[in-house]
């Protein structure tokens, strides 16, 4: 559990790190008063064994040496607990550098967005689905994991009960020692024991209602954008303002965009954007279970450990007389603590289980990209051009919207997702990447503008006018370049400019003066006095005949 105020705050469990404290000294207890009591009466008995039944000494050297191991074991064992959850109690908060991501976008996150499809996250068989019923498929991946564990040796644990009780009818009816009835009731006592929390912890974790993987949808068509890397790159940075405050979204992108240094690029492309807010740690929902069976688990270990005590003292003086007997209850020994520690670890691992709430947006994109040629020719009075070439995109976009929840075993593995339901808060998400990317398709393919006040802009217009005139009343082209190198004028001056050199004088001394021109008789222009044919109308002149 954490602090929704800050979402990378983790507080470690409380029962988890008080149960440790309280059983590993209880354990560490156990096994230094067993030590004790053994080296006070495991010399008394090998001694009084020696002169009434000296065949069973070897199996008191045997008791006392496994005993002696377990004890060893259980105090080791217990300090280690009592020290870690001493230190837990101590500092019961620990920051972090926040969840991992989605352990599989393609597989879990988008199908649940996209289509509402939730991942399984375990093999349910035929048999755990009639015991804990069809809702067990709608199970966390760590309740799934310690359900279906306990589930299958539940039915397991229901073949050997059976064997185990006629064991014993079978001990009673033909007279078997006493002592070995002793190790097999604890036996049966503890099957029954650990079966009772395998299914009551299971039948705890199965939700009552299945889960649900619904979101806020939409789509729409978009025409004339740009290359698909514009619209991929802007979105994250349009929803920052949707962030949680301190936090930067979270942004996760696939598809076919890889060609985007280009605008040769044509063709068919698909993507996805994801983008979460910063998830926040909720307490999860597995508490009582959890807590049930880290106490059956602590139960099974301490009950271990006073059955060794139990071994090694004068109480059981007469397990030594009968091998099968002490064989016997080193089984149930071992058999109560493996399965101890099998259920405090699924009471830790459901109880440490840390779930994550966030508000997510998935942006799916399928269109067509071509490449644009966007041109501003020069008109006849013009001496400006403009050209673009860019890559022009049509796509239509789906666009799913919910509150995830998600989990993970500690916050260094990456989540996997439990739920989606929509909020009112995912739907203020959708209406804003929509309004968005509106405003992105107003940005459409534009030409390259060019700033007439410009000095470069100047000097441009200024030698292209200058040349066009020359053009028309020089006769070469080569002095033209003397106007090159004019002073630069503004747009304003472009008028001005223009009509200067429409009405540029003649050049005196050029031939072309007034006195030496002609005038034709067909179409009234003006012609050199030397020419023999009219540019204008085609008139040819001859001596003093006029043919056409």
């Amino acid at each position: 559990m954490a602090d929704e105020k800050y979402p990378l705050r983790i507080r470690y469990s409380a029962p988890v790190s008080q149960s440790a404290l309280a059983g590993g000294s209880l354990l560490t207890l156990l096994a230094i008063a067993g030590a004790g009591m053994a080296f006070y009466w495991l010399p008394r008995l090998i001694e009084a064994q020696r002169g009434e039944s000296p065949s069973s000494e070897p199996s008191l050297y045997l008791l006392g040496f496994v005993g002696s191991l377990c004890l060893l074991y259980f105090l080791i064992a217990g300090l280690g607990e009592a020290i870690a959850g001493a230190r837990r109690l101590l500092q019961p908060v620990v920051d972090s550098e926040g969840p991992q991501p989605f352990l599989d976008f393609h597989s879990e996150v988008m199908p649940a967005l996209r289509d509402g499809k939730l991942q399984f996250f375990g093999t349910i068989s035929a048999r755990l689905r009639v015991l804990f019923g069809q809702n067990i498929v709608s199970l966390g991946p760590t309740a799934c994991s310690a359900v279906v564990n306990n589930g299958n040796a539940l039915i397991r644990r229901a073949l050997t009960i059976p064997l185990l009780g006629l064991t014993v009818f079978l001990a009673i009816a033909y007279e078997w020692p006493s002592q070995i009835l002793i190790p097999l009731g604890l036996l049966i006592v503890g099957s029954f024991c650990q079966g009772a929390a395998e299914y009551f912890s299971a039948v705890g974790l199965v939700p009552g209602a299945p889960r649900t993987a619904r979101s806020d949808r939409d789509s729409h068509h978009y025409q004339g954008f740009g290359h698909p890397t514009h619209l991929f790159t802007r979105i994250p940075i349009l929803l920052a303002k949707l962030a949680l405050p301190g936090f930067q979204n979270r942004f996760y992108r696939w598809g076919e965009q890889e060609k985007a240094g280009t605008v040769r690029d044509v063709g068919e492309f698909t993507g996805a954007v994801f983008i979460e807010r910063q998830p926040t740690v909720i307490e999860g929902k597995n508490s009582r279970s959890g807590i049930a069976l880290l106490l059956a688990g602590w139960s099974l270990r301490i009950a271990a450990a006073g059955i060794v005590v139990f071994l090694l003292t004068p109480f059981a003086s007469g397990l030594h007389q009968n091998l099968m007997a002490i064989l016997l209850m080193i089984l149930a020994t071992l058999r109560f603590y493996s399965k101890g520690s099998r259920f405090k670890k699924q009471g830790i691992a459901l109880l440490e289980t840390l779930q994550f709430r966030s508000v997510a947006i998935l942006l799916a994109v399928t269109g067509e990209m071509s490449r644009a040629d966007v041109h501003v020719g020069r008109g006849r009075e013009d001496s400006l051009s403009s050209q673009n070439v860019a890559a022009r995109s049509n796509f239509t976009a789906q666009f799913c919207a919910g509150e995830l929840i998600s989990e993970s075993a500690t916050v260094e593995e990456r989540r996997r997702l439990v739920q989606v339901s929509p909020t009112p808060e995912s739907r203020v998400w959708l209406d804003t990447l929509k309004s968005e990317i509106g405003t992105l398709r107003d940005e459409r393919i534009r030409p390259v503008g060019v700033d007439l006040e410009s000095e470069e802009a100047g000097e441009v217009i200024r030698a292209n006018e200058a040349i066009l005139a020359r053009r028309a009343l020089l006769p070469g082209k080569s002095e033209a370049r003397d106007f090159v190198h004019a002073t630069p004028v503004g747009s304003r001056q472009l008028g001005e400019a223009a009509e200067e050199y429409r009405e540029y004088p003649v050049r005196p001394g050029s031939g072309t003066e007034e006195t030496e021109l002609k005038i034709c008789p067909e179409c009234a222009e003006k012609i050199r006095a030397q020419a023999k044919k009219c540019r204008f109308c085609g008139w040819r002149f001859e001596d003093s005949e006029t043919t056409r």
